[in-house]
């Protein structure tokens, strides 16, 4: 559909916006590398419009920020166990990610207990805490 109508209809159009959204449902449980790569260029598509319509800190931000997150990660620690990022990219790299986990747990604050909102929030915390402890061992 995406690549069908993108001559068609504007990237940010709301039927472009809800297949993206789809799509990245889709990837939801997919753990190869051309899926998390996806995965994060979704999310970073989406990110870029939300953020327009939706400036600063709020819900929607931290999920589209928590759905990449996860496989950003998990491509960094292919990538270094692949050894095609030496040790300081990796921590470059790092850092960036921990800047995005401050924001998603920034953007989730105040989430009420038992909502996903609060679950994706104490997930993004304890990624946080794993790429902390990774920088610190760097």
């Amino acid at each position: 559909f995406l690549q069908k109508n993108e001559k068609r209809l504007h990237f940010n159009h709301n039927l472009m916006i809800k297949a993206k959204i789809k799509l990245l449902r889709a990837y939801e449980n997919s753990m190869d590398r051309k899926s998390l790569e996806r995965k994060v260029e979704l999310s970073n598509a989406l990110l870029d419009v939300f953020t327009v319509h939706f400036p600063g800190y709020c819900e929607i931000r931290g999920r589209f920020l928590y759905e990449q997150i996860t496989p950003q990660f998990i491509l960094m620690q292919m990538e270094f166990q692949e050894q095609s990022i030496n040790k300081e990219d990796l921590v470059r790299k790092l850092k960036f990610l921990a800047g995005n986990i401050d924001d998603c747990v920034l953007s989730l604050k105040g989430q009420p207990q038992g909502t996903y909102g609060q679950y994706i929030r104490d997930r993004a915390k304890q990624i946080q805490a794993h790429v902390k402890e990774m920088i610190q061992f760097s």
